[in-house]
């Protein structure tokens, strides 16, 4: 690979296909196939089926759908659209040709910001209609029109990343945008969020891309990244033999871990583009006007809690969906102090969402009430609550909704003891129990403080200020 990049410059532009977060088809009342249980061709009519006579009508949603995105990646986003036709024949697609958009789509231009501070230039977001599946079992291949429909966007980037790093971060980042604005559910087992990878080499010094080649449907990120490094590579051993590279559509397998040929690559013209007749312009004013709830970004969000002092594990967490990253927000709107955000999320990662794995089936809200778990840290920041109690308190809540943790934690004597007196009498005692130890950390050993400590809190089972355990040990231990 080093020997490619010293010599040709590589451009990636990547196509997504996403299907949209709809209860039905982009053109008809069908439901959106989302069960791997239905039988074949369960969710289809005579407008899926492209009978002869049936007529599309548009699914408001989906383009509300599109707009969010296109509004999300700051694309120009259409007052007027236009759906084509576009013509090709596949066993899938039973009209004989797909319904998308080309000159006149919801989205024009637009960028991704990237995580690492870069950002990706788009060319365009259109809807479209995705196709059905073909199944093939032993000589035969059987066709399985649910899907056929179903609505996408298919986001389009410009020529605009050129390592297999920069690729995967602006694909995951899309990923992430669609998944946190529920805009879809992108599941890619599902075939729900796919990418079409166009990759290309040129000279170093050149200012003309090469030959593109096009790698079909790939639907996981590792899979991207071996298409990638495969399709870079075998165009630079063609090159570096004097060939020319044609211009291909290709398909990568992932058992033999190369991409293969399926057809030449065809270009706009060959699809013989025309307005379809059936459609007419889609007028987006009014989805325009609605409330888009765009107000949080995922990746600004990310940085933002970085920021508070959450790990990168806990962020991904709470940035994966608006859902978790709402739930912060309302609990960090219920805590007295701001500061404690950072503990708070991870003591959810570590006492909540750990520890109740048989309940993972349940909404975040519906896990632990955000109030409640604020609650536990303004106790443990007023000293009513050890870290130790505040676990404690957390589980018993979580057996007894409903009751205000002040009560449960009286109820059941976690309330940390501020009393000095009575802290200075325990510790005095735990010293005269330990004399030995006592004489070692006198004569230098001042690592058995740690011992004590422990011996302490044993004592107390944890319900003892630490703060006051540290001032009066440390005062009789240097008596």
């Amino acid at each position: 690979m080093q020997n490619l990049l010293q010599k040709y410059k590589p451009t990636i532009g990547i196509e997504i296909h996403c299907q949209l977060a709809t209860k039905t088809k982009l053109f008809c009342r069908c439901a959106r196939e989302t069960s791997s249980e239905l039988e074949p061709n369960q969710h289809t009519c005579e407008v899926c089926l492209g009978l002869p006579g049936a007529l599309p009508r548009i699914n408001e949603h989906a383009v509300w759908q599109a707009i969010r995105f296109a509004t999300a990646a700051k694309s120009s986003v259409s007052k007027q659209s236009f759906f084509m036709r576009k013509q090709y024949f596949y066993p899938d697609l039973p009209k004989g040709y797909q319904i998308t958009q080309l000159t006149h789509p919801i989205g024009m231009g637009g960028s991704i910001e990237l995580p690492s501070g870069g950002s990706v230039l788009l060319d365009r977001v259109q809807i479209e209609e995705d196709a059905g599946k073909i199944l093939h079992k032993g000589k035969s291949s059987l066709v399985d029109l649910n899907r056929a429909g179903t609505p996408l966007i298919e986001i389009v980037s410009a020529p605009d990343m050129h390592s297999i790093d920069e690729a995967l971060e602006y694909v995951k980042t899309v990923y992430r945008l669609v998944r946190f604005h529920k805009i879809s559910d992108a599941n890619m087992e599902k075939g729900n969020f796919r990418m079409d990878l166009n990759i290309s080499l040129s000279p170093v010094n050149s200012k003309e891309l090469g030959v593109r080649c096009e790698i079909k449907n790939v639907n996981s990120f590792r899979f991207a990244e071996k298409a990638i490094n495969y399709e870079m590579l075998r165009q630079f051993q063609i090159l570096e033999e004097n060939q020319k590279i044609k211009q291909q559509t290709r398909g990568y397998d992932p058992d033999s871990d190369t991409t293969f040929p399926m057809r030449d690559k065809e270009d706009a013209h060959d699809y013989r583009y025309f307005d379809d007749p059936d459609l007419p312009v889609l007028d987006c004013g009014s989805q325009l006007k609605m409330d888009l709830d765009l107000e949080v970004d995922p990746i600004e969000a990310e940085k933002n809690l970085i920021k508070a002092g959450l790990n990168q594990e806990t962020t991904t967490y709470f940035t994966e969906s608006k859902a978790n990253f709402n739930y912060l927000k309302e609990c960090q709107k219920n805590l007295k102090n701001s500061k404690n955000l950072g503990k708070l999320a991870a003591f959810f990662m570590t006492e909540i969402k750990s520890n109740k794995e048989q309940d993972q089936n349940l909404e975040i809200f519906e896990l632990f009430d955000p109030s409640k778990l604020a609650e536990i840290f303004n106790l443990v920041d007023g000293g009513v609550l050890s870290s130790k109690t505040a676990k404690k308190a957390a589980d018993l809540y979580y057996k007894n909704k409903g009751l205000a943790i002040l009560d449960i934690a009286k109820a059941n004597g976690l309330i940390q003891v501020q009393d000095e007196s009575k802290i200075k009498e325990v510790i005095q005692d735990v010293l005269d129990k330990n004399p030995k130890q006592l004489e070692e950390y006198r004569a230098g050993k001042t690592k058995l403080k740690g011992f004590f400590v422990g011996q302490i809190m044993k004592v107390s089972s944890g319900n003892f200020s630490p703060s006051l355990v540290q001032k009066i040990l440390d005062k009789l231990l240097n008596a």
